[in-house]
């Protein structure tokens, strides 16, 4: 179910299983995590996972004329590893998205999806000009994960019902590699705000 009433506790026990990768900004000065927001540029290539879990399979045929396709199709997206996913080459921002898919057919249902992959490659027709300064209005450096409504970023409808996704953005090799489990598993996007007010209020 994906509105499940969620105790104080469960969110506090999802904050310490939640790996720091999954903070909303890096404290580490290493080069290799700097993102700067205001350009979603490298001064060199890297590499970022590609991939999109399973649920996306079964709405691909509308996909497919708005999004560029993933290296793989497979639950595995949800933790990478080299092993596991392919890699893609980028000169500007690695991405991760996490957001509610709804699947047609004899039973309806809503699943959990994650896509991974290259920022200039997300998009056919690439970002609106208003979404790169939506981002640079962030003035976050580092790893950033922000919740945001998917019509800002011209994302396909999957789910009329929540509008709201998950987007973490980063720069270095491999630098989209945080496991999304327990996002997959503990809460919908749209309490993610109540999440990251509750981790500030433990630190």
């Amino acid at each position: 179910c994906l509105h499940v009433p969620m105790s104080l506790s469960f969110i506090y026990n999802l904050i310490i299983l939640i790996p720091p990768s999954l903070s909303l900004s890096s404290h580490s000065s290493s080069s290799q995590s700097s993102f700067d927001v205001s350009t979603f540029s490298l001064s060199q290539e890297t590499n970022c996972y590609s991939c999109a879990s399973s649920s996306y399979l079964h709405r691909w045929d509308e996909l497919l004329h708005h999004y560029f396709p993933p290296k793989n199709f497979t639950d595995l997206c949800w933790y990478p590893s080299p092993s596991s996913i392919a890699t893609v080459p980028c000169s500007s921002a690695c991405f991760t998205l996490v957001e509610n898919v709804h699947i047609f057919g004899n039973a309806d249902r809503v699943d959990r999806g994650v896509m991974r992959g290259c920022i200039d490659r997300l998009l056919l027709f690439g970002l609106d000009e208003d979404v790169r300064e939506r981002f640079d209005s962030y003035q976050r450096r580092g790893r950033i994960c922000r919740e945001t409504d998917r019509k800002i970023i011209k994302l396909y409808a999957l789910n009329h019902e929540d509008e709201s996704v998950l987007l973490c953005a980063c720069t270095g090799p491999h630098c989209n590699s945080q496991d999304m489990r327990g996002v997959s598993n503990g809460f919908t996007p749209s309490l993610y705000p109540y999440f990251i007010l509750i981790l500030f209020l433990l630190l």
